[in-house]
């Protein structure tokens, strides 16, 4: 009876955990364990008398299976692709003004302190010295702008002052874009020349120059004048009128000074009027 308990408890078990397929491998474990065929056949007998057991049925309904169901809404969008800012590059300043100074006529500088912001110098290093409108001397020529571009018809009147007037000095009048009509004067000549971009162009000549004035060559100061109006151009030395034209080229234009020497040179007293 003993032995019979240990059968049913190695048959439940075996059959609980494996099934039939546990139930087979038993019987074989014991036949070769216990090298009895008497026990074997007694286990199965046991088996045999077992009532069969109830198989487990499962039914799957539609309510037991999840719903899948179409539907007519939209997938959700993808997010918007946001671009990545565009870089800009910095704008570094320019030292070109991009417009030049508004001044009013009268004009009027006597060169007390200091060259004021209204004078933009184009050649030569330009300052003021003794009270005086003055450049470095060389060989070469030096210029320097004063006004608007707009400005038409005015009188330019200045002292000029040289070592030797041997040597050019000039007031440039409407001066735009690199051209303008000079009025040019020095011991022996006074002159209206053309700079329009190419070689310089000869339109007045007069052999009167300064020293018919006063006979004086070296260390002299003189009063010079031009006067534009339309297309009239006027020179004045010490008042007394010298040369003049009619030349319509250029009907507007700043106004400027500029000289030639190794000699020093000097301007003061400088003003501009409506004729």
């Amino acid at each position: 009876m003993e032995k019979k308990d240990k059968f049913e408890k190695v048959f439940n078990y075996s059959i609980g955990c494996f099934g039939l397929i546990g139930v087979l491998a038993t019987v074989i474990a014991l036949f070769i364990t216990l090298k009895s065929p008497a026990v074997v056949i007694q286990f199965i007998e046991h088996v045999s008398n077992l009532p069969t057991p109830t198989p487990i049925i499962v039914q799957l309904t539609s309510d037991s299976m999840p719903s899948l169901e179409m539907t007519n809404e939209s997938p959700a969008p993808y997010p918007t692709y946001t671009p990545y800012p565009t870089y800009t590059p910095q704008t570094v300043p320019s030292n070109t003004p991009t417009s030049e100074p508004s001044l009013s006529l009268p004009f009027q500088d006597t060169f007390d302190l200091r060259l004021g912001e209204e004078w933009k110098p184009e050649l030569g290093t330009w300052r003021v010295v003794n009270g005086h409108l003055s450049t470095d001397e060389n060989d070469d020529w030096r210029r320097i702008f004063v006004g608007n571009t707009s400005w038409q018809n005015y009188a330019v009147e200045v002292d000029a002052w040289s070592e030797d007037w041997f040597y050019p000095v000039q007031i440039l009048i409407r001066s735009r874009q690199g051209t303008y009509i000079a009025m040019q004067t020095n011991i022996h000549n006074t002159d209206f020349i053309l700079f329009g971009g190419g070689e310089p162009t000869t339109i007045a000549h007069s052999d009167i120059g300064v020293d018919d004035q006063s006979g004086n060559r070296y260390n002299w100061t003189y009063h010079l004048c031009v006067e534009v109006v339309g297309d009239i151009f006027t020179a004045y030395i010490n008042g007394n009128m010298i040369l003049q034209v009619q030349d319509s080229t250029f009907s507007q234009g700043r106004v400027g000074l500029a000289f030639q020497t190794y000699y020093s040179t000097w301007f003061d007293n400088f003003k501009i009027s409506e004729p």
